[in-house]
């Protein structure tokens, strides 16, 4: 009898995992286990609008009315994050990115028109396959009779990737040095299609 040669085929596909900022290491997770799951309803619209300019909104009903409007533009070279609230809070945020390769500049603002408070934080992002860093600086000011500014802080963090694991710092410094430190640890095992053939 003819005897056969079976064959075997495999192949795999590996999902490149990027290196999240620092704030995003265990957010799955702590979502689980910590998200507010409301009966609130909730509207969202994503995306409507023709690029390079996009607009959403958002509608929560939750004993009283709550909504934003975000509209997104890219110009020259720089994106245009503009959030209006309907609790008289505006936050914009300008940016650039590849200031240099990896390194972006921004700078975010967040204004409360009823309170008159503002808090203005210019930053940098580096990012690569690798690392994932950023720092900013916090400068806080409250309008009224006196213009008056606050406690200004600087935040600085960090990301490494070392194969599945990434561990990640955070520390924030005032004027009178480091306020305070925190390291975090978030375990990422590659996802993998596999697929077998046998002839």
């Amino acid at each position: 009898y003819q005897r056969r040669v079976r064959e075997l085929c495999s192949c795999s596909i590996a999902i490149a995992m990027s290196v999240p900022p620092f704030k995003d290491l265990g957010k799955q997770a702590k979502d689980v286990f910590e998200e507010n799951y409301s009966k609130d309803v909730t509207v969202e619209l994503k995306n409507f609008g023709q690029e390079p300019t996009t607009t959403t909104v958002n509608l929560t009903a939750a004993g009283a009315y709550k909504g934003s409007l975000q509209q997104k533009h890219a110009v020259a070279g720089f994106t245009v994050d503009a959030t209006f609230f309907s609790d008289n809070r505006f936050k914009l945020e300008v940016a650039r990115a590849e200031v240099l390769k990896g390194l972006k500049a921004k700078l975010t603002e967040e204004y409360s028109v009823s309170k008159g408070d503002l808090k203005a934080s210019p930053g940098l992002e580096y990012k690569t396959p690798q690392v994932n860093v950023a720092a900013s600086v916090d400068v806080p000011v409250k309008f009224g009779d006196q213009t008056q500014i606050g406690s200004v802080k600087a935040n600085v963090s960090g990301v490494y990737k070392y194969d599945t694991l990434f561990p990640g710092v955070n520390a924030v410094f005032s004027a009178g040095g480091l306020e305070s430190f925190t390291g975090r640890v978030e375990w990422k095992p590659s996802p993998a299609l596999t697929f077998n053939y046998f002839a």
